[in-house]
């Protein structure tokens, strides 16, 4: 999720703390989702406690975004391998996500 309201530096003379370390929001369970910042205009990217893995086989597209936050080099080629198969990776450190159209 991109946001332009900065949970981390939300003050009115910001000294920018997102460049001083890393956040994450945590949920009721424990979960934590990192966020990162663009420091040039202060949005912030909410990402999942998981890698979110959309199967795009069945999809109309001519490409697809892989965001790397903090992947080994061998994480990210399998990634990249199932993505470019279109498949949807398997495992407990994935989550489904799902593209449905809005009724």
């Amino acid at each position: 999720m991109t946001s332009e309201y900065c949970p981390i530096g939300n003050t009115k003379n910001c000294s920018k703390p997102c460049k001083k370390g890393e956040y994450v929001l945590k949920d009721r369970m424990g979960l934590e989702f990192p966020i990162y910042t663009d420091t040039n205009n202060c949005n912030s990217h909410i990402y999942n406690s998981k890698i979110t893995s959309i199967g795009s086989k069945d999809l109309n597209v001519d490409s697809i975004r892989i965001d790397v936050l903090g992947e080994s080099i061998d994480e990210i080629n399998y990634i990249v391998k199932k993505q470019s198969e279109g498949e949807r990776l398997e495992g407990e450190e994935y989550t489904s996500g799902n593209i449905g159209k809005r009724v």
